[in-house]
């Protein structure tokens, strides 16, 4: 139990006399001591939860716990819930009052809390309520911290309250959630923080038992972070430099018990000492702004690992590198000996390999079956079928696709399928037309001209049914079948035909649809074998959305219709229509206007039903970003062509948009 005298007479605002008037007794304590006090622990440890004040519930049941512990507010009081104390849990108590204020004892396994509907935070705030001083002839005045859940919407975090949790209340009273919220624990400002430990010591005879400095974390004059280890002799060991945020180590960094890096001169060596079997080393120090590699046996156990280098790379040789990122030097003269060598066992027992030719040519070849790509020096050729190539890329010979001619040379342009080997495919009767290419096969070819592709038959993409279509594309599940994209006022798709498009599926529209009309039409439901039937839509000049249903009046000869809660937020400027059944009811009207998604009926009889219809027209944000034009001029480009030319008597050329062919 946490408690004061009273000095002050509440009921007259003076010093009680007797022993407690002291005024010496009154500054002491409540001018010096407290505010003292308050001022220091503001100071030095901030606002916020020090210890303990755990928060419990169970979901799904009323009612949350507070276990015992300690908070300290912005002003600096220390907030203790302690066994044996008391707390205040009622939230409606006048934050002022001091007498006949509701108190709960406090348990040690904690003090409950109601809880009531709503998002809330489950706070603590410093409170002293006045009882009896069995110690004394005064009234006292008690510690009696005030727990209370509070609106989280518009909640002021500034340390007058102390937050414990967020909590979450259903409809019924019960526990749905308990976050954490805006709970912080305290600070400790300090320029630095020696850590300590416990040591014993012998002299001679003499024992001693103590604490000592360890290490000190503290910032410098740069605003740099420094951990220094403490010791018979000091010594700085990791910095963070506070303009960039590097980090120095002054020492050896081991991975596993084994040295790893460690300084060497203001250079950084990698396993002096070959600590590592196997790994990045060094056989000694580094090279200035360079890295060797070797280990143990000079490169041999690195192991199976990547390699990856910033800058360049040199392997085998001595050679100064000549704007190369990768160097591979091999003084062997001979062209059987491999500059660099290829295996895979999985692919067969021959070696691929990269080697230098006798007059300087460049190699790559297969131990395997004969044929060879020979790669020339600067300004160098590529041959197949020739040791020497005429041009960039010199095939002599054919080129063959599945054993059939695909390309043959012998003209002075390029000919595909020349000899006819292929029934049909690409190629072209003679020479090919600037940048286009013409595609028919066995049923000749049309002309595309420049830059465009023409099929004569028809043409498939993702599958190879063509079905009954000239063009049938199939997505692979991962990608759309096809993707259109128009510039300017250009249409995506334009297609033409009665009927233009067919889709077998659901058609999703991310903007406005404009028709000449707008149906269903389905299988007659008394004949679906041999009719269908058709409907039109309602329509109208704004962005009109009807809704409608019937009600039942109550025994007062009203009804309240509940529409759902995003109906004020898609509708404005709402119109009403009533229709009584079964009786007439002259009185029947429009109680209360549509507020918080209900409206009200009145002016009927109990039990009567009413038919009701509200109509409300769209305000939602793509609504007012895309307002309806009811009448509009047509574009320059438009004026004297028609939608629908032939109803107008007008020949369909006359159609806006309309294409020759």
């Amino acid at each position: 139990m946490l408690r004061r005298t009273e000095y002050w007479n509440v009921s007259t605002g003076t010093v009680r006399s007797g022993a407690t008037g002291h005024g010496e007794s009154v500054t002491d304590v409540e001018d010096y001591l407290i505010p003292l006090d308050r001022a220091r622990t503001s100071g030095l440890h901030g606002w916020g939860v020090a210890a303990g004040l755990r928060v419990t519930a169970t979901v799904g049941t009323a009612g949350v716990t507070v276990l015992p512990g300690m908070a300290v507010d912005a002003a600096g009081n220390a907030v203790v819930l302690a066994p044996g104390g008391l707390a205040v849990v009622d939230p409606t108590v006048d934050p002022d009052q001091l007498q006949n204020v509701p108190t709960v004892p406090v348990e040690v396994t904690g003090v409950g809390v109601a809880t009531a509907p709503g998002d809330f935070l489950l706070t603590l705030t410093w409170r002293e309520v006045l009882g009896d001083n069995t110690v004394a002839n005064a009234p006292a005045l008690l510690h009696a911290p005030w727990l209370r859940l509070v609106a989280a919407a518009g909640f002021a975090d500034t340390g007058k309250q102390i937050v414990l949790a967020g909590v979450t209340v259903d409809a019924d009273g019960k526990v749905a959630t308990v976050t954490a919220g805006l709970r912080h624990p305290v600070g400790l400002p300090a320029g630095k923080v020696e850590l300590r430990i416990p040591r014993a010591r012998r002299d001679g005879t003499a024992l001693t038992a103590d604490q000592g400095a360890a290490a000190e974390l503290a910032a410098d004059a740069d605003g740099n972070v420094v951990l220094s280890l403490s010791g018979d002799v000091p010594r700085k060991a990791l910095t963070v430099e506070a303009a960039t945020g590097r980090v120095d180590l002054f020492g050896e960094l081991s991975f596993g018990g084994l040295p790893a890096v460690s300084p060497d001169g203001g250079r950084l060596v990698l396993n002096k000492n070959k600590a590592f079997a196997r790994g990045i080393s060094t056989p000694g120090s580094l090279a200035a702004g360079g890295l060797n590699v070797g280990g143990a046996n000079g490169g041999a156990d690195l192991g199976a690992g990547n390699l990856g280098v910033a800058g360049w790379l040199r392997v085998g040789g001595n050679t100064t590198l000549s704007n190369a990122m990768l160097a591979v030097i091999d003084n062997t003269p001979e062209n059987t000996w491999n500059t660099a060598a290829f295996f895979k066992p999985a692919c067969g027992p021959h070696w691929s390999h990269v080697h230098w030719g006798t007059t300087g040519d460049w190699y790559i070849r297969s131990s395997a079956a004969g044929g060879k790509v020979v790669l020339q020096d600067s300004g160098g050729r590529v041959g197949v079928g020739t040791s020497s190539p005429a041009t960039t890329l010199d095939v002599v010979g054919t080129i063959g696709l599945n054993n059939r001619v695909a390309v043959s040379s012998g003209d002075s342009y390029l000919r595909l399928n020349q000899n006819g080997q292929f029934a049909s495919g690409v190629h072209t009767p003679g020479v090919f037309s600037s940048t286009s290419l013409n595609v028919g096969g066995a049923f000749g070819w049309g002309n595309p001209g420049l830059g465009n592709l023409a099929v004569t038959g028809r043409a498939c993409i993702g599958t190879e049914d063509t079905g009954l279509a000239r063009l049938t594309v199939k997505g692979n599940g991962t990608s759309h079948a096809i993707w259109a994209i128009a510039d300017g006022d250009r249409a995506g798709i334009w297609a033409i035909g009665r009927p233009a498009g067919i889709f077998w599926g659901n058609v999703d529209i991310r903007g406005t649809l404009t028709k000449g009309d707008n149906q269903f039409r389905i299988d007659h439901p008394l004949d679906p074998a041999g009719k269908v039937l058709c409907h039109s839509n309602v329509e109208s000049d704004e962005m009109k959305n009807v809704y409608d249903g019937v009600a039942e009046l109550g025994a007062d000869g009203t009804a309240t219709v509940a529409l759902p809660e995003w109906f004020e937020a898609l509708n404005e400027r709402f119109r009403y229509q009533l229709t009584p059944i079964g009786r007439a009811a002259p009185g029947l009207h429009i109680a209360t206007e549509l507020t918080g998604n209900r409206f009200g009926i009145a002016g009927g009889e109990p039990g009567d039903k009413v038919s009701w219809q509200i109509t409300g027209v769209r305000h939602d944000v793509y609504a007012r970003a895309h307002p309806l034009v009811v009448e509009s001029e047509k574009d320059e480009a438009d004026r004297g062509s028609y939608l629908f030319p032939e109803l107008h008597g007008e020949p369909v050329s006359r159609a806006m948009g309309y294409v020759e062919r």
